[in-house]
């Protein structure tokens, strides 16, 4: 498999006006893509798939850069022309034997000789160069030579795909590269679906299933943070930061605009449920309220079902009193965990050196040492390692982890 000869449709300062792929299956192609778009779009939330038609024919036995995407590109053009990418299966070989390559933002995938190289359907396939190509459009500048089950693996040995698709993940180094990328809303969207269809496809897929009519299992999409783009330029997470900072704003109105938005924050977990907000109780007043025994296993069995939020816009850090009260509303009420959310800061707490504790942050630290209960201290720096990763599960995690280094 070739790196990738398409342009990326993202490059600085710009800005996407749609985000829309489609799927076109060449006349003699056999695989059935209808049920894998709806596949695609019960697990994506930023990318739309759509089915092509006509299929379009590429011209002789074999398939040849850039001549045969000129002539695909003439025939898909009236039902593309709006899409981020467009896909063509065809079983039709390349001349140089690879998977795919392209121009602009159109890819012709070649499924030839697919079942000397693996025994999973073409379906899963079909999954696999989607997220390939969607790794491409985030980072092109990187493939790895040797086959290592990484998204980002060249594959020049193409009995690879298999170790590929089971594996269905991102190595260790790529890992590490990815959060340095800068990438604008759009593009973090299409980074949290591409982990979305790598969890699916994996588990489908170690275990010899066609993706096409394996069931999404809430466990598998449980670890994911759905951030839909309800807007065609800017997120609705980034739109609700925006309004957070407005100058002049009335304490009360910035204490509202806060609440907003760690609901709906917090409300992207999957399983997550508000029970309640601004809730009044004889000794204290709550921001929000979650029932949290339907989300991940991971936070549940450490956090409890039900946990406070704390939400504080002010502009002086969070003291070692508001942690008190905080704490004991907790623990008056048997809550095993809160969430601490200021967003100007916490006295004594800084996120980059969250081992050296003093201050308010001693008094969380104190508290889980003396009673086990967890109380999350969360920043305007925070929201920035979430949007960037994608996953807010694995950032409460993270946090959660931090106890027991403290």
């Amino acid at each position: 498999m070739p790196k990738s000869t398409r342009k990326s449709p993202t490059r600085p300062g710009e800005v996407f006006t749609s985000v829309a792929i489609t799927l076109f299956n060449e006349r003699d192609e056999p695989t059935n893509i209808g049920p894998v778009v709806s596949v695609l779009n019960q697990i994506c939330h930023t990318i739309d798939f759509h089915v092509g038609s006509p299929s379009p024919t590429v011209p002789g036995p074999m398939v040849h850069w850039p001549d045969s995407h000129r002539a695909v590109a003439k025939q898909v053009r009236a039902q593309s022309a709006t899409d981020v990418l467009t896909v063509v299966f065809t079983s039709k070989p390349y001349d140089n034997n690879f998977f795919f390559e392209g121009t602009e933002s159109l890819s012709i995938v070649s499924f030839y000789a697919w079942e000397s190289l693996t025994n999973l359907p073409r379906t899963n396939g079909v999954v696999y160069f989607v997220a390939d190509l969607l790794a491409l459009m985030l980072s092109d500048s990187f493939r790895h030579e040797d086959t290592t089950g990484c998204i980002f693996d060249f594959l020049w040995d193409k009995t690879g795909i298999d170790t590929g698709m089971r594996f269905a993940g991102v190595c260790q180094s790529c890992l590490r590269r990815l959060p340095q990328l800068k990438l604008d809303a759009q593009q973090r969207g299409i980074l949290s679906d591409l982990k979305a269809l790598l969890d699916a496809l994996g588990l489908a897929s170690k275990w010899g299933n066609d993706i096409a009519t394996y069931p999404l299992s809430d466990s598998a999409m449980q670890s994911r943070v759905d951030i839909k783009l309800p807007s065609p330029n800017v997120s609705k997470l980034e739109v609700l930061r925006r309004q957070l900072g407005i100058a002049g704003s009335a304490s009360s109105e910035k204490g509202r605009m806060f609440e907003d938005f760690c609901a709906f924050f917090f409300g992207s977990i999957r399983g997550w449920r508000e029970i309640a907000r601004d809730v009044r109780l004889e000794d204290c007043e709550v921001d929000l309220v979650y029932d949290i025994s339907d989300g991940p296993s991971l936070l549940t069995s450490r956090m409890g079902h039900n946990i406070y939020v704390e939400c504080r816009n002010r502009t002086e850090k969070a003291g070692a009193s508001d942690i008190s009260h905080f704490i004991q509303n907790l623990t008056s009420r048997n809550l095993k965990a809160g969430m601490f959310f200021s967003y100007s800061g916490i006295a004594g707490y800084d996120p980059g050196n969250w081992q050296k504790a003093s201050a308010a942050y001693r008094r969380i630290i104190d508290e889980y040492k003396q009673r086990g209960t967890f109380v999350l201290p969360m920043v305007a720096a925070d929201i920035d390692v979430v949007m960037n990763r994608g996953d807010l599960v694995e950032h409460l995690r993270e946090l959660l982890n931090r106890f027991s280094m403290v």
